[in-house]
């Protein structure tokens, strides 16, 4: 199972459903830059100073719009963000130096001052070797260790290799991994869990030779101790030990829950084992006597949020939360914690357009006035004043929960797709791991339920159910008669009159209405049984609806589903479902309807007229679908990961989502990944 994927099934739907959309990225820019971008883009007002323009953009173009993309350099490293960083080492000095896997680099916390500097890297996920580190690439970087002559080998997971930085200067060093996610040094041994392969290898420095040491599933961290190698296991919960000489394989410790870091200290293993965030726990394992002792255990998501690493330096204790995406320095046995690196979980400042710093933003949507742009990031809504451009908090958490309450005790969990009521007081939106229907009130800050019973913050492949009924929104068991039942909705679109709610139910494979005056549910396509099927109404088979957009006359909707790669279209006023394009393959292919070929799809918006757009997260594209001419044709996206402005086929996306159009002239794209809102020249 992939990193992110396992870690963030909350996140993100895409990385559930998709093994090779583990990883996202972004490039480091330093403030200046960034403004630069966005002074040169503009806002409304501005946009009419680009269009007078001498220099004309083509057609395409794309342009930061909000946001930025600096996690923090040569500040304090609890000033800087991280980005759900895997592991990390430490020098004799104690300088740490982090594997920051969705920044793309390599980052270096000061033993002495706690500055954070980018050590390696430029944040852009690609591969560029022989490079000095300050235009080198890394693609999520996963595990890092000091050489002994003060090398550094970083374990580059996109890239499948382990690179050496060594004299300034970035190299591939040993080829040829698959999803390897764990290193450990001893003397001039380097040891690579190579995870996609069953297997760990030994590599000699300098010359890189390789040979395997033991076939075991799934090795992870590893830790060296005496002549055994300690691997954290993650696909079968457990830690084991190899006899080096041997390669005989024996069981450490049972029974665990995503356990990844691991290390030795005087004579005894330390690892790190959490639940899907919920508690993390560090373990002793003495060697002599065969006996583990749990150190503690912390039940606090926020920054104690699965630890993915440990080490020690001078007498005392590290550890590195990925999803906290923090560093704790602890005493041996593990009290007397202290936050070192880590400003936010998510990238997180409100103020000017200059300052702004988003985390995941998914859903965008106007104002009826369009003075205020609503931003739905990862468990949060904000909203940024077009005439002020100021950034602003309204409600949520970065914590996911279930909560009507108000600003920032409101608690949700995954929303994905968002819409605004007909008299514009109110946000609806598909709380895809609450298994319900929100609405935030906006000039109170305050969530409500609309309709949904049964699990809330839902994990893992646990089943909602599914049921046609009332709201029944504090009703948390299962199976109630009477009660509406989602199992995780994901798409959202409101009638012209303002009276209904059309939602993708994304777990259940069908599209279903919601009566906003009592929150009373109705089944509008799908059987339930997953597949690629037309037909009207229950007769009709879905794979994984995920987003929805009304047609102007209010008579049609359009489905977008990840996992048929397809478009659909249902009548509303037959029920009639019918496929536009797909054939339940993943491809990128434009042209008519009946050629062209979709790759996980995500969202869709309406453009105006006959005309729609759709955000890819497998090829990383915006298109755009003429309903007309029955065609489909490239916006933006050279196919790369990545955070590239420029001209439409050299500019890059990572993991675009929601759309809305600036003007005629402008769509602004959530690009999620990235923390950004991208503006793409439609002329």
């Amino acid at each position: 199972m992939l990193y992110c994927i396992k870690q963030h099934k909350n996140d993100d739907i895409f990385k559930e459903d998709l093994n090779n959309m583990k990883l996202t990225w972004r490039r480091l820019l330093t403030v200046t830059s960034i403004v630069m971008i966005v002074t040169s883009f503009g806002f409304p007002a501005e946009a009419k100073q680009v269009r007078k323009s001498s220099v004309k953009q083509p057609k395409g173009k794309v342009t930061t719009w909000l946001g930025r993309l600096n996690p923090g350099e040569n500040i304090d490293a609890n000033t800087a963000y991280l980005d759900l960083p895997a592991g990390f080492t430490a020098d004799s000095a104690c300088n740490l130096f982090v594997a920051d896997t969705q920044d793309n680099v390599i980052r270096k916390i000061d033993g002495a001052t706690n500055f954070i500097t980018t050590f390696a890297g430029t944040g852009e996920y690609e591969l560029t070797d022989g490079a000095a580190t300050t235009v080198a690439d890394f693609r999520a970087p996963y595990d890092a260790e000091i050489g002994p002559n003060g090398e550094l080998y970083a374990l580059d997971y996109g890239n499948k290799r382990i690179r050496i930085v060594k004299n300034g200067v970035v190299s591939s060093w040993l080829k040829n991994l698959k999803n390897a996610t764990g290193t450990a040094l001893d003397g001039t041994t380097l040891y690579i869990g190579d995870t996609g392969n069953n297997r760990i290898l030994k590599a000699t420095i300098p010359d890189g030779a390789a040979s395997v040491v033991a076939n075991i599933l799934s090795p992870g961290k590893l830790a060296v101790l005496n002549g055994m190698l300690y691997v954290a296991n993650s696909s079968n919960t457990t830690v084991s030990r190899v006899d080096i000489s041997s390669g005989a394989i024996s069981t450490v410790k049972g029974g665990l829950t995503d356990v990844d870091g691991i290390t030795v200290y005087n004579g005894k293993v330390y690892f790190v084992a959490s639940d899907k965030g919920m508690y993390n726990e560090v373990w002793q394992y003495d060697p002599a006597t065969g006996e583990s002792v749990r150190l503690i255990r912390v039940v606090e998501t926020e920054w104690y949020n699965h630890a993915s690493d440990i080490l020690f330096c001078k007498d005392m204790m590290y550890l590195l939360f990925s999803v906290g995406s923090s560093i704790f320095r602890l005493n041996p046995d593990a009290t007397n914690p202290v936050k070192i690196a880590g400003k936010h979980r998510y990238g997180d400042d409100d103020g000017s357009f200059r300052e702004a710093v988003l985390g995941r933003p998914k859903s965008l949507v106007f104002s009826n006035d369009r003075k205020k742009l609503y931003i739905l990031e990862n468990h949060r809504i904000k909203v940024f004043d077009m005439k002020t451009k100021q950034l602003s908090f309204i409600a949520g958490s970065p914590m996911d929960n279930w909560r009507d309450d108000v600003g920032n005790s409101a608690r949700m969990s995954g929303p994905t797709q968002m819409v605004l009521s007909k008299d514009g007081k109110k946000l609806y939106f598909a709380d895809r791991n609450n298994n319900r229907i929100r609405a935030l009130v906006i000039d109170e800050a305050r969530l409500e339920t609309l309709t949904g019973a049964g699990n809330i913050n839902q994990f893992g492949d646990t089943n909602n159910g599914y049921a046609e009924g009332a709201a029944c929104a504090d009703e948390f068991d299962l199976g109630v008669a009477g009660c509406a039942y989602f199992n995780r909705p994901m798409g959202i679109a409101i009638s012209k009159d303002g009276t209904t709610l059309y939602v993708t139910d994304y777990d259940n494979n069908r599209i279903r209405s919601v009566d906003i005056s009592t929150g009373a549910t109705k089944l509008i396509a799908g059987s339930g049984v997953p597949g690629l099927k037309d037909g009207v109404g229950g007769t009709a088979r879905l794979r994984g609806p995920i987003s929805l957009a009304l047609s102007d006359d209010g008579k049609k909707l359009y489905v977008v589903e990840l996992g048929n790669h397809a478009l659909r279209e249902v009548d509303l006023r037959t029920n009639r479902v019918r496929t536009l394009i797909g054939k339940g393959k993943a491809g990128y292919r434009e042209g008519k309807f009946k050629d062209a070929r979709l790759s996980y799809p995500d969202s869709v918006a309406d453009g105006r007229g006959n005309t729609l757009f759709l955000s890819e997260v497998g090829s990383q594209r915006i298109r755009k679908i003429d309903l007309a001419k029955k065609t489909t044709t490239l916006i933006a996206g050279s196919g790369l990961r990545g955070n590239t402005n420029g001209p439409r086929l050299k500019a890059s996306f990572n993991g675009p989502r929601g759309m809305v159009q600036l003007n005629a002239n402008y769509l602004l794209v959530a690009d999620k990944g990235n923390d950004l809102i991208r503006a793409i020249d439609l002329r």
